[in-house]
């Protein structure tokens, strides 16, 4: 009896061990070298961010620079993916252009990316093919439309409406919804100044 109760524990253990060895390395299996080179290289050179907005986007989000594959399997509810998961926000772009949406395929093809890239050159990449709504693609032609100079030349103030637009372009319109985008932007704001007070 013992005996089969060991074998049954040690097949628990390697069926375990072979499904989350398959989540971690699955992406390299499932997809060809030319379409993971495609995707990293396509992170890769995309225009860094300066660094007064990469400042303030530390301290809000300061897990967010970390790889994150994990955290995004076991928490994934309630987990905002365009900014607390830049990398997953850049697989997803690649698993729906290529008609795959599955969370497990998500999930392989953003280990691929954590061993390829960092978390904010993913950012990079996703920001400057953000779509801002009326025509403004990238977060620095949005900084040239909503403030009249490049993002480099905004103040903290400015950058926190920035992001606020960056959660939900056409819900957080400062011209259209001033008060969902106050009320966000106030958020943000006792967001940054509580995780700063941690530090």
């Amino acid at each position: 009896m013992k005996k089969v109760f060991k074998i049954f524990v040690l097949s628990i253990l390697l069926i375990v061990a072979a499904f989350f060895t398959y989540i971690r390395f699955g992406g390299y299996w499932i997809e060809s070298k030319s379409d993971r080179d495609k995707m990293i290289d396509f992170v890769k050179t995309a225009h860094p961010l300066p660094d007064n907005f990469i400042n303030v986007y530390r301290d809000l989000y300061p897990e967010a620079i970390n790889n994150n594959g994990w955290k995004y399997i076991f928490k994934s509810a309630g987990f905002d993916k365009a900014l607390e998961s830049p990398s997953i926000r850049t697989v997803e772009y690649f698993a729906i252009s290529r008609f795959h949406g599955s969370f497990f395929f998500i999930a392989q093809l953003n280990f691929v990316l954590e061993d390829n890239v960092t978390q904010l050159q993913c950012l990079n990449r996703n920001l400057s093919v953000m779509d801002f709504t009326k025509g403004v693609i990238g977060i620095e032609n949005a900084s040239k439309q909503y403030f009249s100079k490049p993002l480099e030349e905004l103040n903290e103030d400015e950058i926190l409406e920035i992001i606020t637009r960056i959660y939900n372009p056409s819900l957080y319109n400062k011209e259209r919804r001033p008060e969902i985008f106050q009320n966000k932007l106030n958020a943000l704001k006792n967001r940054l100044v509580k995780n700063r007070s941690n530090r």
